[in-house]
């Protein structure tokens, strides 16, 4: 398989919380995804996020040479063209409950990423359909550019996972029960607490 020399970073699109935000939504609203009353698959709102990945083009790492760098980056996500990228999930079993109940809003911060700052890159290095421009956005992010990426990715991530009216409905049918949110979605209780206070829900420091 080729790949080529250079591999791009993202570059971040500075643009407010709230049109980021309305961009996801927008997105979500397209695809229809998380429309409903916020039923999920078995396997949480992860495995929806999973075949949202694989509609758009992309995959799961299977352990294969997903990067066209070396085998040792530690990159959670690869994008050779638009319709064709790798997701790479952090793996540790001694973590593995929290990592999967985590994975819904990580794997919907790539599509962020995809969607965000890989046109941003394609445009900096005047890509055609014919020109391959590959990005890889790093696990950990070091400084203020890449972690301004993942703060923009994450952004976005939380507005698909929970559209504002679905996480509304979600919060009045639990009663506004955080863990019980938490459980029924099968996501982190910080990332309900996370949501509940960009809506206004609770108090910035009472969730």
């Amino acid at each position: 398989m080729y790949f080529p020399r250079q591999v791009f970073e993202p570059i971040p699109v500075r643009a407010s919380r709230d049109v980021i935000e309305t961009f996801a939504e927008d997105f979500a609203y397209r695809l229809n995804f998380r429309q409903g009353d916020g039923e999920v698959s078995v396997g949480g709102v992860n495995a929806d996020v999973v075949r949202l990945i694989e509609k758009l083009g992309g995959r799961l790492f299977d352990g294969g040479n997903a990067h066209p760098k070396s085998q040792t980056e530690d990159d959670s996500l690869v994008i050779f063209a638009r319709d064709d990228f790798v997701v790479q999930p952090f793996r540790n079993s001694l973590m593995w409950l929290d990592i999967e109940a985590s994975q819904a809003l990580t794997n919907a911060a790539e599509i962020g990423h995809l969607l965000l700052h890989y046109p941003l890159v394609q445009t900096t290095q005047n890509a055609t359909d014919e020109m391959s421009v590959v990005m890889a956005a790093p696990r950990h992010a070091q400084g203020s550019i890449q972690e301004l990426c993942d703060i923009e990715a994450y952004w976005f991530a939380y507005a698909v996972v929970f559209p504002k009216a679905l996480f509304r409905k979600l919060w009045d049918h639990h009663h506004g029960n955080i863990g019980e949110i938490a459980y029924d979605q099968g996501v982190l209780v910080k990332h309900v607490e996370n949501r509940a206070k960009r809506l206004g829900l609770v108090q910035a420091d009472a969730a």
